[in-house]
């Protein structure tokens, strides 16, 4: 989430390549994870966002747009994190 406020102001583009990466990755794993527990909305929601955040097939959008939903995506990770950040793994 750091990475996503960090990425709010101006940095080469580097940054935000591996911004992609991280989140994409990030969000594709949480999704997974979701769905592990039969929670589609989160599936579906996080599964959205490793889609729009993926490095490969890149989604060309203006700098107001996407620092729009770089400030959504700290919301959702950050409701995701308190919501289940707290359950622990029982084996």
């Amino acid at each position: 989430m750091t990475g996503l406020a960090i990425g709010l102001i101006s940095w080469p583009y580097g940054y935000y390549v591996l911004l992609r990466i991280v989140v994409c990755g990030s969000c594709g794993l949480l999704a997974n994870s979701s769905a592990a527990t039969g929670l589609k909305n989160w599936t579906w929601l996080l599964g959205g966002l490793a889609v729009l955040y993926n490095p490969i097939f890149v989604i060309h959008l203006d700098r107001d747009l996407w620092s729009a939903i770089n400030f959504a995506t700290i919301w959702v990770l950050a409701i995701h994190m308190f919501v289940f950040g707290r359950r622990t793994v029982r084996a």
